[in-house]
């Protein structure tokens, strides 16, 4: 909220008769009758909890919607992972539709050898080529771990500055050690990394950073948050060698048990993973005759721009 937010955002907060806490979302209005969840780019789960235990989730929904200020109609929850959020829930209200599926991988004391050898005979082959063209070129890789707020600091830093020399910099969307990203995920990670809870990866070669993984730990899990790369090492596959490095330290981690991608997962990540979930949006709107309006109008709107696309065809 200090680096992203904005005045018409809200916090609601679930409480049962004795005044506990049952659930807290970040929530801001999208239109007249339309209220969701505050959703920066950042974030790669919308922010919301209930508690496991509630007997009704949908109950729980329904009692925010009448709460928000004006007359809301709909709620739309964004990047909802199933497994800390109801998506299942049994009501006429909710509509689920379908986002990204991301993966992750279970460590529960496994050795790296071992996990990688029941990667894709494929994911294999190709690192051991890479490994040689890194060879052919006469570099040598080193990985470096920072967990200090100070060295995590500079890590974000120079992450940044490779990020901003790549696509994303071209694209305008790349964290800088200057803007908001970079302010944001400096404070963070240095914040975490002084609760033991985050580090920066580094890969060296020649005194000079080539790749970076910023990474945040909760309990007995990893998420790997952000990732760049050298580009004009593309052909050397940095960023694939960068991957397997920094998942081989993880690894060592004492209790570590699972880490967490939380990206919108193509082929080559999938080859990384031992499973695979799918991270979802649910709709929740006041009254179902308005859920089963609204997917009547976007039927009505898909089949007008299809009918204008085989005219123009034609």
């Amino acid at each position: 909220m200090r680096h992203f937010g904005r005045k018409t955002v809200h916090l609601a907060t679930l409480e049962n008769d004795r005044g506990d806490c049952r659930g807290h979302a970040l929530v801001t209005p999208l239109s007249r009758l339309r209220w969701g969840l505050f959703h920066p780019s950042q974030l790669p789960l919308g922010p919301i909890l209930l508690d496991p235990g509630l007997e009704s989730p949908a109950e729980a929904l329904n009692s925010l919607l009448r709460s928000l200020p004006g007359a809301g109609a709909q709620l739309d929850l964004t990047q909802l992972d199933p497994w800390y959020f109801p998506l299942g829930m049994d009501s006429p209200q909710a509509e689920v539709v379908p986002y990204v599926n991301t993966v992750g991988i279970t460590v529960r004391g496994r050795r790296y050898e071992e996990y990688l050898e029941q990667r894709p005979r494929k994911l294999r082959s190709n690192l051991r080529r890479y490994q040689r063209r890194v060879a052919e070129a006469g570099l040598v890789l080193h990985l470096r771990r920072d967990d200090t707020p100070a060295a995590v600091a500079d890590a974000v830093n120079i992450h940044g500055l490779l990020e901003s020399a790549g696509w994303k910099g071209r694209q305008g969307t790349a964290l800088h050690p200057d803007n908001d990203q970079g302010r944001f995920y400096r404070d963070y990670l240095c914040a975490e990394a002084a609760r033991g809870r985050a580090c920066a990866y580094r890969l060296q070669t020649r005194g000079q950073t080539v790749a970076t993984w910023l990474v945040a730990f909760r309990g007995h899990q990893a998420m790997l948050l952000k990732t760049a790369y050298d580009e004009s090492l593309a052909r050397l596959a940095i960023g694939r060698l960068m991957l397997a490095e920094t998942l081989e330290d993880l690894f060592r981690q004492d209790g570590l048990q699972r880490i967490e991608f939380y990206t919108n997962a193509n082929a080559d990540q999938m080859e990384w993973g031992t499973d695979s979930r799918a991270i979802q949006h649910l709709n929740f709107y006041r009254h179902a005759a308005l859920r089963h309006a609204w997917q009547l109008g976007r039927r009505l709107r898909h089949g007008l721009r299809a009918r204008r696309t085989d005219q123009a065809a034609a």
